[in-house]
């Protein structure tokens, strides 16, 4: 009865060693995770969230197909004020023409 315990016990800690391995092969370098784009490839392999560029991540895809998208792992970024939307006059709730009449 002793034996089969430790037989037990034994072979619990080796799947308990072989799943804590096999997770470890599946994570990622953390520099790898922080860039800002992420390709996910036509063919359903795990994403590549390597790209610091979106002309990366595109070519990366061209002629193999997917999609490049923005890494969730990473910080965020705010684009640069070029590309930002700039209001050159406050919002005026007045200036919309009212809406129509319910009857006819």
């Amino acid at each position: 009865m002793a034996v089969l315990i430790r037989v037990a016990i034994v072979l619990v800690a080796i799947v308990l060693v072989a799943v804590v391995l096999a997770c470890a092969g599946m994570t990622t370098a953390l520099h790898a995770q922080q860039a800002p784009y992420c390709a996910q490839f036509s063919d359903g392999t795990s994403p590549n969230c390597s790209f610091a560029t979106l002309q990366q991540c595109d070519a990366s895809i061209n002629g193999v197909g997917g999609v490049c998208n923005l890494n969730p792992a990473a910080p965020y970024q705010a684009p640069p004020t070029q590309y930002q939307y700039q209001y050159r006059q406050p919002f005026n709730p007045m200036a919309m023409p009212p809406p129509p009449r319910g009857g006819m």
